[in-house]
């Protein structure tokens, strides 16, 4: 089963440095202002030339730079980390570390609590992935590329499907056993098409049925 996002609902969260848009919070009724959420799939449009990240310790933030030129400065207990961030580079840093960006740009994160089983990629033209989504797991793909073409090949072939989806939008996929392939849909030559973000809410089951009831209500 896929839920399609569309970019139009996110919610966005002005900030000192810019904008937060918010794709996702776990569970459904959370907020990033309470930290109260178990994660979070946003991306952040960051207009200052210098400003600080949110401090979120007992979390951990994977980051991929979308466009522009940021630098990341962290400092981690006595340690500084400096890293120059360039398009889809990924950054993987604890949420307690004082970060500060220095320039312009926009960037995708994913925020979770530590611990969490959560992997992210980037998907390229013509990959192909088989997922296989037990109960209480999910995947969501965003787009990256101007537009992107995704193939379904479920275990019952009459069942297959063709999604065409914009850059910004997103494919949330759960309780699903089926090959998907993406590809570019549009005149650019990126080889980059879209983000995916694996996770699973085993940790906090008791609020999986309402997660997958509001999604359902509120993009049906």
């Amino acid at each position: 089963m896929y839920i399609i996002l569309d970019q139009k609902d996110y919610k966005t969260i002005e900030w000192s440095g810019g904008d937060s848009i918010e794709i996702l919070i776990f569970p459904y009724d959370r907020s990033f202002q309470n930290k109260d959420f178990d994660l979070r799939i946003s991306r952040t449009k960051l207009y200052q030339k210098e400003s600080r990240f949110t401090d979120l310790p007992g979390y951990t933030r994977d980051l991929i730079s979308l466009h522009g030129h940021v630098t990341l400065c962290h400092q981690e207990n006595s340690t500084e980390r400096i890293v120059k961030m360039a398009p889809f580079k990924l950054d993987h840093f604890d949420g307690s570390a004082k970060t500060t960006s220095l320039g312009s740009g926009e960037d995708f994160n994913f925020i979770y609590r530590d611990g969490l089983a959560t992997k992210i990629e980037i998907l390229h033209q013509n990959q192909t992935k088989n997922f296989l989504i037990e109960p209480y797991s999910f995947q969501l793909i965003h787009v990256i590329s101007d537009l992107i073409e995704i193939q379904i090949e479920p275990e019952n072939e009459y069942l297959r499907d063709e999604l065409v989806l914009k850059k910004g939008d997103s494919l949330l996929v759960f309780n699903e056993t089926a090959k998907f392939t993406f590809r570019n849909a549009s005149i650019s030559f990126n080889s980059e098409l879209a983000i995916l973000c694996t996770f699973d809410t085993l940790h906090n089951r008791k609020y999986y049925q309402n997660f997958v009831d509001s999604l359902l209500r509120d993009h049906s």
